[in-house]
């Protein structure tokens, strides 16, 4: 049985007069006429999409998000770290994200599994003192550089992720008598990454080098930062080296922090993009306003003549026309000629909309970039416990996904090359194959710096009922505040201790414990 599909009528009908007649002398420009009305008229089924006066100056691309990224990032990169250096309001939103997502760092904790490791409790728990020692010995020469401790070398690539969108990062191998492990990081700025002149290659995006499925295979790196051209007498930024995202063995050396948007992105935009506009043109605002209440605020003195004198300078200067210019400053005196005179303009600036407009702008700003409006100003007086408690909550939920992109394109790399050196060296026990089962032997927790709680209490006793009732643990609340549950448990176990060894020296006796009152 065959079934022949019925010609749907146009909503629009077939076309007029003009386009039938058309149609029947000249049928290839007819069906030109008729495919042009038919998409013009299919572009009001959304009213987004119609073609009207209301949206004629607005212009979006269909363009690939590489064409679309690459040729406008290095002018987005350098708004947005000029904003961030001299702009208030950019610089707040800059530290607020760094503050909340690291603070003051996220450290690793081994999880390993021991049962599929074959391993005992007790071996596991020896793997992970041992782990939490070669981390400790090391996390102060993580930058190759010499400069930063691994703590703030994340608060540096998160910023650099605010800032510029990406931080690429090169993982090598550094021989000092000072340094425990050799294992360390050089940082390279997202400017240095890019094409070198004469390499003309589809798959070479952004100096990325891609292949076959669209992976990172290598990275074209200058010498030098483009704009230390004053500095680098050796012209560093002209020379290029590939660097292999991945070694022969499976290693990665090149990690790429960034958050794409669409499929196939190949580099970072910064994380102000969408603000940029709006947090410059505030700026210029508030910069009227001060400049036209400097103005207010300079009372002078203008004396009128009613006879041409001898002029006297007061707060004015003549210019290369000989046309008068004046500076205001507070107290000025200035003299007149009698043809001259001096009219002031009143705005009445501020007016009455000048803060309710201020912090609408603010707010706008800081929903583009997931912060609340009082933690983008610092400023809680006029906001109820239960509107910050919940404006911060779900800024948590942000500062959470963003911890866990840093984690794992940023740390756990790091943390993978640390333990296959350890391991190298036989400092890691009970480990037979670690290539085999690399994934296993380097699982771990990261553990952010805590949140402090919005309302002690009642976040302790709901932390306390949870773990009574099944649904959490120690182990979560201590992450919860930044902490490793088991130095919790032996810590507390220590001063216990020690406090019944003080009690005893002194005579005091042990510490009672109260009885249990059974209320039946």
């Amino acid at each position: 049985m065959e079934f022949t599909e019925k010609a749907r009528p146009s909503p629009h009908g077939d076309g007029n007069v003009v386009d039938r007649m058309i149609e029947f002398v000249a049928p290839r420009i007819g069906l030109k006429r008729r495919a042009a009305r038919e998409q013009l008229a299919a572009s009001d089924y959304y009213r987004a999409a119609a073609k009207s006066r209301v949206f004629d100056d607005w212009v979006a691309g269909g363009e690939s998000a590489d064409v679309m990224v690459l040729q406008n990032l290095p002018t987005l990169r350098e708004r947005s770290r000029e904003l961030i250096r001299s702009d208030a309001l950019a610089a707040s939103i800059a530290a607020a994200m760094v503050r909340n997502v690291v603070g003051r760092g996220i450290r690793p904790q081994s999880r390993i599994n021991a049962d599929a490791l074959g391993l005992t409790a007790d071996q596991a728990v020896e793997f992970q003192n041992a782990t939490d020692t070669i981390f400790t010995r090391w996390q102060n020469w993580a930058d190759s550089a010499n400069r930063l401790d691994f703590y703030g070398m994340q608060r540096l690539a998160w910023r650099k992720r605010i800032e510029d969108g990406e931080i690429f990062g090169n993982i090598i191998m550094v021989r000092e008598p000072s340094r425990p492990y050799e294992t360390a990081v050089e940082l390279i700025e997202a400017d240095r990454v890019a094409t070198p002149s004469g390499i003309d290659n589809a798959k070479v995006r952004g100096g990325i080098v891609l292949g076959t499925r669209g992976q990172p295979v290598s990275y074209w790196i200058r010498k030098s930062h483009p704009g230390d051209g004053l500095l680098d007498a050796n012209r560093g930024q002209k020379k290029f080296s590939r660097k292999q995202a991945w070694d022969g063995n499976g290693r990665r050396k090149i990690i790429h922090l960034y958050s794409p948007d669409r499929p196939a992105q190949s580099r970072g935009v910064p994380k102000l993009t969408p603000v940029l506009g709006k947090i410059y043109q505030l700026g210029r605002y508030l910069e009227a306003e001060e400049i036209a209440k400097r103005i207010e605020s300079c009372f002078g003195i203008v004396i009128k003549k009613n006879v041409i004198g001898p002029w006297t300078q007061g707060g004015s200067t003549l210019n290369s026309n000989n046309e008068r210019e004046f500076e205001f400053q507070p107290g000025f005196i200035e003299e007149l000629q009698p043809n001259e005179d001096i009219e002031f303009v009143d705005p009445k600036r501020p007016g009455a909309m000048f803060e309710p407009y201020v912090k609408q702008a603010i707010r706008t700003i800081g929903a583009g970039v997931e912060l609340p409006l009082e933690v983008v100003l610092l400023d809680f007086s006029q906001t109820s416990w239960s509107s910050a408690r919940t404006a911060i909550l779900e800024s948590r939920r942000a500062w959470k996904t963003d911890q866990d992109i840093l984690v794992d394109r940023f740390c756990q790399p790091i943390w993978e090359a640390l333990l296959e050196e350890a391991f190298l060296k036989g400092e890691l026990p009970h480990v037979r194959d670690f290539y085999a089962e690399r994934d296993l032997w380097c699982a771990a927790d990261w553990l952010p710096d805590g949140w402090v709680w919005v309302d002690p209490v009642k976040d302790a006793t709901a932390s306390q009922m949870s773990i009574e009732m099944g649904v959490s643990n120690l182990a979560v609340e201590c992450a919860k505040q930044g902490r490793d549950w088991r130095e919790v448990v032996q810590t507390q176990a220590l001063i216990e201790k020690e406090t019944a060894e003080i009690r005893e020296k002194l005579g005091l006796g042990s510490v009672e414990q109260p009885d249990e009152v059974f209320n039946g």
